[in-house]
């Protein structure tokens, strides 16, 4: 399989991406009279109870760590930059990481934060326990939308 190059643009919007995710799922596919392997996260198969899709968004925000891991743990703050209903959180641990249910809880995410020289930071959200392509692709959307909101609220 071959390396498809996006468009920036097209990934902040899921139906402009959608173009693109039908062209990697194409190339995905055996060739006539081969035989398809197994391969875990193939969005063409029927899902089974371990399988699913992830998303991960990562992006430096130049602000303090404490000050950045209020922002997601405080949910009047998350509430600010991350317009989704319904989020909640799992587990936090300290400067490190926080586990959020997303909506119905269907779907979870990780963020994990890191220190960067010059007060910097490193945030790397990774959303699992997504069951189709369109879905992950509005997934993938929201959290590039919200990340950047973050980043500009956070660097005033």
């Amino acid at each position: 399989m071959g390396y498809f190059e996006v468009p920036a643009d097209a990934i902040e919007d899921p139906e402009r991406l959608r173009p693109w995710l039908d062209l990697a799922l194409a190339a995905a596919r055996p060739a006539p009279g081969r035989k398809a392997k197994k391969v875990r996260n193939d969005p063409s198969a029927a899902p089974r109870k371990h399988d699913s899709l992830a998303v991960t968004e990562t992006i430096t925000i130049a602000v303090p760590l404490p000050k950045l891991f209020d922002a997601w743990t405080s949910t009047a703050a998350r509430r600010l930059w991350l317009h989704v209903p319904s989020v909640t959180t799992r587990r936090a641990t300290p400067r490190k990481s926080i586990r959020l249910n997303w909506n119905d809880g269907s779907t979870h995410a990780l963020a994990e934060f890191s220190t960067l020289a010059g007060g910097r930071c490193i945030v790397t959200v990774t959303h699992e326990g997504i069951q189709r392509p369109a879905q992950a692709a509005e997934i993938a959307a929201v959290w590039t939308a919200s990340l950047k909101r973050l980043k500009t609220r956070m660097e005033r």
